[in-house]
């Protein structure tokens, strides 16, 4: 019993490890590390807990999972924060980010109630994905925003405030998953705006449905299974290729810049990793309690950022719990610092 326990704390140990390691292994060259990465919130907990038994069981063991636990614990705030909300010293700037594919399939109501709510949050600049022609006429219609910019009938879409001075497309093989882009003028200062939505893995109805216990046989889950992670596989490569486009563009660039959106992707991992360098994690600077932005059935997902340039305050980070989609809306406040006003 206690070499059965031991291996499966060396296992799970091990696990963990893979997970911390993920942000630099490209899915390219290692695609099948990626899942523990997605793993990396429960193998967290699962570490955890054998550390409790352990220690309550006497074991010598305890030090393999509080070796693992204490490596992990850097990364700890990509998932997890207890930050307060900062005053603007200067003129700040609001965006909100959100996926909001969900809520073509709810009815009217919906759709109207989640305008109200756009209009009573005094946002300076929109960032959607997944959004159909049907509501970009209604937000427009509202003349809630004097600018936009949308590359595709069902994709992303930017609504701004402030003048957009340039505009266009990274292209990508799909026009739902898209990284379009906008020059704003943000209080004076020239400002690259990317909202992104990397390739999906199209999982949320195979994972609902093993998760539901839907499946007729052990057999039919086992396939689902194998399903799900070919899917995945596959998807993550597609990822990467995308951010080292999007990486590649914005790093030409002599003007700040600003990542939003949905990349499909926890923080552990190559795509987070790229994307976020010498950018600020508007959660990880002020954001409060757990970071998890998907909505679906698969818990524990934090996929949805918005990446700030160096050099900017981010004020204020929010989490709102709209019930439109499958994915939250990100609140964002920024300003700049004092050494670029």
């Amino acid at each position: 019993m206690r070499t059965l326990l031991r291996f499966f704390v060396i296992v799970s140990a091990l696990a963990l490890l893979l997970s911390v390691l993920c942000p630099w292994v490209d899915p390219e060259r290692l695609y099948f590390l990626g899942i523990f990465g997605v793993l990396h919130p429960w193998l967290l907990l699962l570490n955890a807990l054998l550390l409790i038994g352990l220690l309550l069981l006497k074991s010598k063991s305890y030090w393999i999972p509080l070796t693992c636990l204490f490596l992990s614990l850097p990364g700890l705030g990509a998932y997890m924060q207890a930050s307060t909300f900062a005053k603007a010293e200067s003129l700040s700037t609001s965006i909100m980010s959100y996926n909001i594919g969900g809520l073509h399939y709810r009815d009217e109501a919906s759709k109207s109630k989640l305008l109200d709510l756009i209009k009573a949050g005094d946002i300076d600049i929109l960032a959607l994905q997944e959004c159909r022609q049907q509501l970009k006429d209604r937000i427009t219609a509202a003349r809630l925003f004097p600018y936009q910019h949308q590359q595709s009938i069902r994709g992303p879409v930017i609504f701004s405030k402030h003048e957009i001075l340039a505009e266009g497309e990274i292209p990508f093989s799909s026009k739902v998953n898209a990284c379009i882009w906008v020059d704003l003028d943000v209080h004076g200062q020239r400002t690259r705006l990317y909202n992104v939505h990397l390739r999906s893995a199209h999982i949320s109805q195979d994972a609902d449905a093993l998760i539901s216990g839907e499946v007729n046989s052990n057999k039919d889950a086992v396939d689902q299974g194998q399903r799900i992670l070919r899917k995945f596989f596959g998807s993550s490569r597609v990822r990467s290729q995308e951010a080292k486009r999007i990486k590649i563009h914005a790093d030409k660039l002599d003007i700040p810049s600003i990542i939003v959106g949905d990349l499909n992707e926890t923080p552990k991992s190559y795509v987070y990793r790229l994307l976020s360098q010498n950018r600020i994690d508007s959660f990880k600077e002020r954001g409060n309690g757990f970071g998890f932005s998907y909505r679906g059935k698969i818990p524990g997902l934090r996929i949805d950022y918005v990446f700030l340039p160096e050099g900017s305050n981010c004020l204020k980070h929010e989490l709102f719990d709209w019930e439109y989609s499958d994915h939250a809306p990100l609140y964002t406040e920024w300003e700049w610092s004092a050494e670029d006003k």
